[in-house]
């Protein structure tokens, strides 16, 4: 259901670290300036511990994750009831939604009438990190025409 990806680094679009170098005088509005969003800075909260997926599938739909849906993944932290989670199982990557109720624990995907995968510490099921974050997309990918492209 899922898969890794790799973040290339772009440097061209960093911003100029210092702009006056670049027209010899100082800009009245650096005064006002802000930095560049850092999207990593926003997601990421431990760099060495942290796992970017790509879902490849609409299974998570009723958690509004659908195929293309970029999931960041923290190994870290410990998995609670309503955590959605990435799971080892049966050697696949699975996103699920982890349910404990009454010291029962299971993998759902939210679908009306599915059958939970239950959490007994003896059927191979590894949960491996807890989603922190998804990001989906909002237009198709053929559909978007950028100058950055």
């Amino acid at each position: 259901m899922l898969r890794t990806i790799e973040i290339p680094n772009r440097p061209d679009l960093a911003p100029i670290a210092d702009p006056s170098q670049v027209s010899g005088f100082q800009s009245p509005a650096d005064d006002y300036k802000e930095d560049r969003l850092n999207i990593m800075e926003k997601l990421v909260r431990d760099p060495l511990n942290t796992y970017f997926f790509e879902s490849d599938s609409d299974a998570m739909e009723a958690f509004d994750i659908r195929k293309g849906t970029i999931l960041v993944v923290d190994r870290t932290l410990t998995a609670k009831g309503g955590n959605i989670v990435i799971a080892w199982i049966d050697g696949n990557w699975l996103g699920r939604q982890l349910r404990d109720i009454k010291g029962t624990r299971d993998l759902i995907t939210g679908a009306r009438g599915e059958t939970p995968i239950a959490i007994t510490g003896e059927d191979g099921v590894m949960i491996w990190g807890v989603v922190t974050w998804s990001c989906s997309p909002q237009i198709e990918k053929n559909v978007c025409v950028s100058r950055l492209q």
